[in-house]
């Protein structure tokens, strides 16, 4: 286990009872599917239907939208072979390619040579705000939640990217939260999504002010939320607009 984990809780995954395996899914006439086809046709169609539709002019604003802001970013600022190199080094080469076949520990050996090939893409797609055609297209594999195992609602899609768009995608992340907590924009008591913060710091912080509350003899009604499909159901054209007016701000 020491030597290698991955093969330990492979071990343990192979001995569990509980492995997704999709059988049979009801489809729109509520009858069963036959095939494995029919199953995928049936996920085809339900998962498309919780993604919300940005129409023709919301696709146009949102191609305005990251024109501005990209102005005032240099790729060559925000992409670096440094940067670049620090990523690479970085992956785990236990996880599993995306579309492209490409292994993250083919990226992680032959970071030496592909530091500067893959630092010149990444500047010319985000100066371009244009991608790589292979980086638009996902392997999909499922989670199931609960409930009956023939409800395709009850089924979660994870999409397995191509790890050199994930690496991309990273840097660009890295470079908006820190430019949003220097900025103050983000509060202290905001957990989700945060570096050096874990659900257990926020589980912490919440359990000390409880008691607090307590010990001074105040009742505490506690209400726990949650937004159905939040990311998949998120309008991208406004969540940009907002970073850009918060980036004015």
């Amino acid at each position: 286990m020491k030597r290698n984990p991955r093969l330990f809780y492979k071990y343990v995954h192979n001995k569990q009872r509980n492995v997704v395996i999709v059988k049979s899914l009801k489809k729109a006439d509520r009858s069963l599917s036959r095939s494995d086809k029919e199953s995928a046709d049936v996920l085809c169609q339900k998962f498309p239907q919780v993604f919300v539709d940005p129409g023709i002019t919301n696709q146009r604003s949102l191609l305005s939208v990251c024109s501005s802001l990209n102005e005032g970013l240099s790729a060559h600022e925000l992409f670096t072979d440094d940067i670049v190199y620090k990523k690479l080094s970085l992956l785990n080469p236990a996880k599993s390619p995306g579309p492209d076949a490409v292994h993250p520990h083919l990226l992680k050996s032959c970071a030496d040579l592909l530091v500067t090939p893959l630092t010149c893409i990444f500047q010319k797609s985000f100066s371009g705000s244009c991608l790589p055609d292979d980086w638009k297209t996902a392997n999909v594999v499922l989670l199931f939640k609960k409930g009956s195992k023939t409800d395709p609602d009850n089924y979660r899609p994870v999409s397995l990217t191509c790890v050199t768009c994930k690496i991309m995608e990273s840097v660009i992340s890295d470079y908006v939260a820190e430019k949003m907590m220097n900025s103050g924009l983000l509060c202290a008591i905001q957990h989700g999504f945060s570096k050096r913060k874990s659900c257990v710091m926020n589980l912490l912080t919440a359990f000390e002010t409880w008691t607090k509350w307590m010990d001074e003899g105040y009742g505490i009604d506690i209400v726990y939320l949650d937004y159905q499909k939040a990311f998949d159901s998120v309008n991208h054209a406004k969540l940009i607009e907002k970073l850009i007016l918060a980036n004015m701000t």
